[in-house]
């Protein structure tokens, strides 16, 4: 499978399916959009602090789900490419199980 220019196996879309299952950083990972924010703007915005946006953005940033521009205090955050193929691979999982579960 390739998502993003890249080679992605199942293990890695699972990876990151479990990175989107905490909904502190789903809301995070959405309120960036494809312009970017800068963390502490992001952090007001959301009216959460500092440092659980930074937690939160690292984790996306280390699973590929988001791309850090800047150095220092003048980093902007915003989705990596792999944004909508992502989604629609968990979307995809996401059915794929629950029609596992309702089989016989």
């Amino acid at each position: 499978m390739h998502l993003d220019g890249m080679s992605t196996d199942f293990s890695t879309l699972i990876r990151r399916a479990k990175l989107l299952s905490c909904e502190t950083r789903v809301t995070i990972w959405n309120a960036l959009g494809e312009e970017g924010r800068h963390p502490v703007a992001l952090a007001r915005e959301l009216g959460l602090a500092p440092s659980t946006v930074s937690f939160h953005l690292s984790a996306l940033v280390k699973g590929r789900l988001v791309t850090v521009y800047g150095h220092g205090a003048s980093r902007v955050y915003r989705w990596s490419g792999v944004r909508l193929a992502i989604l629609s691979e968990v979307e995809l999982m996401a059915m794929t199980a629950k029609a596992a579960t309702q089989s016989p």
